[in-house]
């Protein structure tokens, strides 16, 4: 059976294994050196989480307190309906309208009455202390490879008005799932998508540099528009769910501790394993996406949509015809015994049931390689092969 005909790959049911017998194909035919060993989890260490010599810094982080309101149920009947078009935060941001809403985020174009300029004001949904260090500290890693803030927008100021509200200098122009949305054959042209695979790999080659792995690499946060020459250049946006990548990491995995980061339809196998991540993630996660303006699908398109339905997908896309290669399942952390199905192919399986009727439904692909999305392979131009290599290339 074929489920979801709008995904960017259709996935079929395969065989279904009861729990008993799952566990006894794998006790057959176990990988061997797996489970790995775990590295020791070290603390950071200036010279090792800061190879740049970027500095560590203390950065001032306002908090309007007002006499009239303490306590959690008064904040909650009070920001509800904030921020509202005229209001004025941080005695100096005139908020003018609402621009776009994501799930942890609102964002809101806004004037800074001091130097009369236009800015980006986002108030975040849940953010704490340590979220908001956390974005302070990729920001300042970005404008280290950014200094000039041609490619980034930067992190002017960071408060907290009930809720935590970030300042960044704002880049008009329309994020390419709009763009799509409102007119689904301009990415058709591949002069078009190549622009936006440039401008995501000059960031991402940017990012590298810094030491910092984006993880949220849809449509959404890639944002179509002008550069100071009046040429189209497509920009990244939104390091919310941003992490330094593993290499500066001292033998940590966040991948494995935090469960992932980002949304999960751009997730590289490495992250659904819990392999420590680099920025090999994020070519992953633009390639899909490129994929998806292209085609008009989505890998995630509701709920039920899991991690093993991804997976599944990006088996077809790569033709991996024989499941995960082995080299990777034995670095996972991961029970992969009930995860994936045993030797000699490795799919994913979805849980179903409750004990003690635990049963285990192997997932596929319907389809292999790109011809499901860009037709034909031996009909393809010298455009469509030329961009399948390179993509294989920057992942390998």
């Amino acid at each position: 059976m074929f489920l979801h005909t709008n995904r960017l790959v259709k996935v079929k049911d395969g065989r279904v294994w009861p729990e008993v017998e799952l566990l006894s194909a794998w006790n057959a035919h176990p990988i061997p050196k797996w489970p790995p060993r775990m590295p020791p989890c070290g603390p950071v260490s200036v010279e090792g989480g800061d190879p740049t010599q970027i500095g560590d810094a203390w950065v001032p982080v306002q908090i309007h307190v007002n006499p009239g309101l303490v306590g959690q149920w008064a904040r909650q009947c009070t920001r509800e309906y904030r921020p509202y078009p005229g209001e004025i935060l941080c005695k100096k941001y005139k908020i003018e309208h609402a621009v776009g809403a994501g799930h942890f985020t609102r964002a809101y174009l806004a004037t800074d009455l001091e130097t009369n300029t236009k800015v980006c004001i986002k108030r975040h949904g849940g953010l704490t202390v340590e979220l908001m260090t956390d974005l302070l500290t990729i920001s300042r890693r970005v404008e280290s490879v950014d200094p000039e803030g041609q490619c980034f927008s930067r992190l002017i100021e960071a408060f907290f008005d009930m809720v935590g509200y970030t300042v960044e200098t704002l880049f008009e122009g329309r994020n390419c799932m709009e763009i799509c949305r409102s007119n689904p054959l301009h990415f058709k042209d591949l002069k078009n998508l190549r622009t936006v695979a440039v401008g995501c790999l000059r960031g991402l080659s940017l990012l590298c540099d810094a030491g910092v792995v984006h993880c949220d690499m849809k449509a959404d946060n890639f944002m179509w528009t002008k550069g100071t020459d009046g040429s189209t250049v497509v920009r990244l946006v939104d390091f919310g769910c941003s992490r330094l990548d593993s290499r500066l990491e001292n033998g940590r995995n966040w991948a494995f501790a935090e469960g992932g980061a980002g949304h999960i339809g751009k997730w590289a196998p490495e992250m659904m394993l819990r392999l420590p991540i680099t920025d090999k993630a994020d070519v992953w996660g633009q390639a899909v996406a490129l994929l998806e303006l292209y085609s008009g699908r989505n890998m995630w398109n509701e709920e039920e949509d899991t991690v093993e339905y991804m997976l599944a997908q990006a088996l077809g896309l790569v033709n991996q015809k024989a499941g995960l290669p082995e080299k990777l399942l034995r670095r996972s952390p991961l029970d992969i015994r009930q995860l994936y199905t045993p030797s000699p192919a490795y799919f994913p399986v979805q849980r179903m049931g409750v004990a003690p009727h635990v049963r285990f439904k192997e997932l596929r692909p319907a389809t292999w390689g790109l011809s499901c999305i860009l037709g034909d392979e031996t009909k393809w131009d010298k455009t469509k092969s030329l961009g399948r290599c390179r993509w294989l290339g920057s992942r390998r």
